[in-house]
């Protein structure tokens, strides 16, 4: 089994994916991720690392895992130019 995550798209959100392969085995597969959900792919994710173990039709498992990122958060900065004289005036 192989896992492809989708970033999130903005820093703090949850719109990463998780696209899982698999191959072999017998199938059909049921899949148990670490944040207790059971389809093959993922959605909706916030960014981190998820583990998904898959069973196959006879009992086989195969572990598999993939980080969700983000990007770094916007930082914001400001300036503050005071006036020269009161309430604005050209002094």
């Amino acid at each position: 089994a192989s896992a492809t995550a989708t970033p999130v798209s903005c820093n703090g959100g949850s719109n990463g994916t998780i696209d899982l392969t698999v191959s072999g085995g017998v199938s059909p597969y049921t899949y148990l991720w670490s944040n207790n959900a059971t389809t093959q792919d993922l959605s909706g994710l916030i960014a981190g690392t998820y583990t998904v173990t898959v069973t196959d039709n006879v009992g086989c498992t195969k572990t598999a895992s993939a980080t969700v990122t983000q990007p770094t958060a916007m930082a914001l900065s400001t300036v503050v130019t005071n006036v020269s004289c009161f309430a604005g005036n050209i002094c």
